[in-house]
């Protein structure tokens, strides 16, 4: 069965050769579909990071992220845009919403996205 998640060798650099951080250094692991993960760290660590290159919001330094089997450190800008759009969605924890239907709402907003494009392609082509 093929990982949900699945993480290999990834390295996120920032800086220049003159100052480098290594704020992931050849970090591996998979995730299966149904399985939690709890990701924990001293501030600084890293967690972060690796949560902004797997949401695809960082590109790596090098190594591989794949998603249902597809590399994402792979894709070109415009094929990310439209993986983000079919399957990813985010709640970002500095917004600090607490109600319910909000977050609720944050985490649609992503189908939502898909499905007004979808509409708005159709009625162009209709158009046409």
């Amino acid at each position: 069965m093929t990982a949900l998640l699945k993480i290999e060798n990834l390295d996120k650099y920032y800086g220049n050769r003159g100052n480098v951080t290594k704020a992931l250094n050849h970090v591996s692991f998979e995730a299966e579909r149904g399985e939690f993960l709890g990701i924990m760290g001293a501030s600084g660590s890293g967690k972060t990071t690796l949560l902004n290159t797997v949401a695809t919001i960082h590109r790596c330094t090098a190594g591989h992220i794949y998603l249902e089997g597809t590399d994402i450190t792979k894709l070109k800008n415009d094929e990310l845009a439209q993986f983000r759009m079919e399957h990813l969605g985010f709640v970002f924890q500095d917004l600090k919403i607490t109600d319910r239907a909000m977050q609720r709402g944050s985490t649609a907003c992503s189908g939502c996205m898909r499905q007004c494009f979808w509409q708005a392609a159709r009625r162009t082509i209709s158009a046409v």
